[in-house]
């Protein structure tokens, strides 16, 4: 085997396995998930995606936030999103403001168990939002 066909085929058998392993993943996930709401960024760039997991009977709706390129119509799992906060329920929400730089949210007195204080978003031209909670 000539050394360039050989080089190829060494990268080319873990993205392989990769994706074959995703697909396998997506394929066992036995949650649901809908996406309720998408909120555009005001300069539309950006839009906040608002989903709701569900694993069956025995646990509670948990409602997902993401920022994505507003050109990005992934779903949850393959997507390119940046992970805002997850809390229970499936309540909205409310957005304080919004600008190009950051993003201010209303948690109340909802019960948040993961949250982040950035996102950055996109691949050729990253931008990072910063994410304030009240």
């Amino acid at each position: 085997m000539r050394s360039g066909a050989l080089k190829a085929l060494i990268v080319a058998l873990p993205l392989l396995a990769l994706a074959m392993c995703v697909q396998l993943f997506k394929a066992l996930d036995l949650c649901g998930n809908t996406l309720r709401r998408e909120l555009p960024s005001p300069d539309n760039e950006l839009k906040l995606q608002y989903w709701t997991r569900d694993c069956g009977a025995t646990t509670g709706y948990t409602t997902i936030l993401y920022l994505t390129q507003s050109e990005d119509n992934s779903d949850l799992v393959t997507g390119s999103n940046g992970f805002v906060l997850a809390y229970e329920g499936t309540a909205d929400i409310a957005v304080e403001s919004w600008n190009e730089d950051a993003l201010t949210i209303n948690v109340g007195n909802r019960e948040v168990f993961n949250e982040v204080n950035s996102v950055r978003i996109g691949f050729f031209r990253p931008k990072t939002i910063k994410i304030n909670y009240q």
